[in-house]
C-alpha cells in the first residue's frame, strides 16, 4: 500500500478527508497508509474507487512483469473444482462476501496447513 500518501497528496488531501469519504477512522487509514494494518477486501475497493486506480496498483503488483513470467498449467483438486463451480454461481454480492470471509481467514492466519487450529471454534474464533 505504498501508494496511499502519494495519492492523498496528489490530491492535496488530509487523511481526515480520505477517511471521511471511506467512512472509516482516521487513525485506521493513517495506519493503511504506514504499513501497520491491510485493509478489509470491502475497503480496498472503496479506497480504489476513491482515487480512481485499479486494486492491483493499490497492491503494487506490476502486470506486465506477471505477464512475463510462464508458469505450469495448475492442477485443481475436485475439491477445488467444485469451489470455483459454486463460486460462479453467485451474484457479485455473494462473490464479494466469499472473498472477504477469505481474506479475513487469510490475514488471520487460522485454518492454513501446518498451523495448530486445535484452539479455534467452528467461527474462526479462540474457543
Amino acid at each position: 500500500m505504498e501508494h496511499l500518501r502519494e495519492l492523498r497528496e496528489r490530491k492535496k488531501l488530509y487523511q481526515k478527508d480520505v477517511s471521511a469519504a471511506l467512512g472509516i477512522d482516521r487513525t485506521t487509514y493513517a495506519k493503511y497508509e504506514t504499513g501497520d494494518t491491510e485493509p478489509s477486501f470491502e475497503i480496498l475497493k472503496r479506497i480504489a474507487r476513491f482515487y480512481d486506480v485499479s486494486i492491483d496498483y493499490l497492491l503494487d503488483f506490476d502486470i506486465q512483469c506477471q505477464k512475463t513470467k510462464k508458469k505450469p498449467p495448475i492442477q485443481l483438486t475436485a475439491e477445488e473444482e467444485r469451489l470455483i463451480s459454486s463460486f460462479r454461481q453467485f451474484n457479485q454480492k455473494g462473490k464479494d462476501r466469499v472473498l472477504e470471509e477469505v481474506y479475513l481467514m487469510e490475514t488471520a492466519g487460522i485454518y492454513k496447513n501446518g498451523c495448530d487450529n486445535a484452539s479455534m471454534d467452528s467461527q474462526g474464533g479462540r474457543a
